[in-house]
């Protein structure tokens, strides 16, 4: 069985990559999940609860600002992970984007890539900021993204 951490890692790797996680958790003989792989899945189940329990830009005014939409709150916010996900119902339309923030008198690109699809989280160094803002560099139509922070 992974450790807590790497079931983390593996949930961005998939889950945060538009795919299913898979665990592979197999029961024993008796037809029960082990001890240790209960510990571990209900461990990152914890980490994975506390990563995600607080949107920071729930509390973010937004405003479009040419190509990009801006996110911007009264006192600065400190974020390492982003959550994108695009409205698919209406189509898969994000060819390559980037998130950026304001910081030290420029903008300073955290994230970036290609599609987003239903759901792509990006993981980065802490960013402490006011304003953050994404860009859509190339897309297929009108993007229709909802984005969230968190620590």
């Amino acid at each position: 069985m992974k450790s807590p951490d790497e079931l983390v890692d593996l949930y961005f790797a998939s889950v945060g990559r538009n795919a299913g996680l898979l665990l592979n958790v197999p029961p024993t003989r008796a037809g029960l999940v082990a001890d240790a792989d209960v510990r571990s899945l209900a461990a990152f189940g914890e980490r994975r609860a506390a990563l995600f329990a607080t949107d920071l830009a729930a509390a973010a005014r937004v405003h479009a600002a040419g190509d990009a939409v801006e996110l911007e709150w009264p006192r600065p916010v400190q974020f390492a992970v982003a959550a994108l996900a695009e409205a698919i119902a209406a189509g898969q339309v994000v060819e390559s984007y980037a998130l950026d923030a304001w910081v030290g008198g420029a903008w300073v690109t955290c994230a970036g890539g290609t599609t987003i699809g239903h759901k792509r989280l990006a993981r980065c160094e802490p960013v402490e900021t006011a304003r953050v803002r994404l860009v859509t560099h190339s897309t297929l139509g009108r993007p229709r993204v909802t984005l969230r922070l968190y620590a």
